[in-house]
């Protein structure tokens, strides 16, 4: 695999990341809507249709979003074995910092003790390579 090809395996994770937090807010929406006394019942036509018990609805929608939330922390799962794999410690450093995490560059660099460019044109190009390895 081409050190291309393994960044845009590790970027999943970073989107997945955020599409999770979408999916709780969602999810958090939805059960405020379902617990408030205010809430018209047509409010809820998201959740499953009109008719029928809110709560039953709010319950059907969550554990619809549940189950995708649960496929994304699978995806993240084999992408952290993926980067545990890596031999260089610094590499996975910068791997789970960057990709999982969510840090910025900036940040990770910091995490790190290196400079901004000395992670960006050095060794996330040779973490990379190592990953392409792995996969």
């Amino acid at each position: 695999m081409t050190s291309k090809q393994a960044k845009e395996y590790l970027l999943r994770v970073r989107r997945a990341k955020r599409e999770v937090q979408r999916y709780q807010a969602l999810k958090a929406q939805a059960r405020d809507l379902a617990c408030s006394s205010t809430a018209p019942p047509d409010k809820l036509t998201v959740i499953g249709g009109k008719g029928g018990d809110v709560f039953a609805r709010y319950a059907q929608y969550a554990a619809t979003l549940d189950e995708k939330i649960s496929d994304l922390y699978d995806l993240q799962n084999e992408v952290t074995c993926t980067i545990a794999r890596v031999p260089d410690s610094r590499y996975r450093e910068l791997l789970l910092g960057y990709y999982v995490e969510g840090l910025t560059w900036e940040q990770t660099a910091v995490e790190m003790g290196y400079s901004y460019q000395n992670v960006v044109q050095f060794l996330h190009p040779k973490a990379l390579a190592q990953v392409g390895e792995i996969l």
